[in-house]
């Protein structure tokens, strides 16, 4: 009775972990190709042009759109509460 019933358990057992030893792959298709627009005239000294991407959502690819933002400053930061670079741009 034992034995039949540790030959039962262990087939159980060994079952569940030859099961559990499945892999899935899941297959994403490249992003769409890279939108092609005018950039524009910078709106103002001191601004760097970001390009678009294709970001991932999880189920599709979406489009974010570029953008012109401020240049980065040359300061450290936390070195001085004042970034004397960027004072044109009436950014501290």
């Amino acid at each position: 009775m034992n034995y039949t019933r540790a030959a039962l358990c262990s087939v159980l057992f060994l079952g569940g972990l030859i099961g559990s030893a499945q892999t899935t792959v899941i297959r994403i298709a490249p992003p769409p190709p890279v939108r092609v627009g005018v950039v524009g005239v910078a709106p103002g000294p001191g601004y760097v042009w970001i390009g678009g991407y294709q970001r991932w959502t999880g189920s599709g690819y979406v489009w974010v759109a570029g953008r012109w933002a401020p240049a980065a400053c040359r300061c450290r930061v936390g070195a001085t509460p004042v970034c004397p670079h960027r004072k044109h741009l009436g950014v501290s």
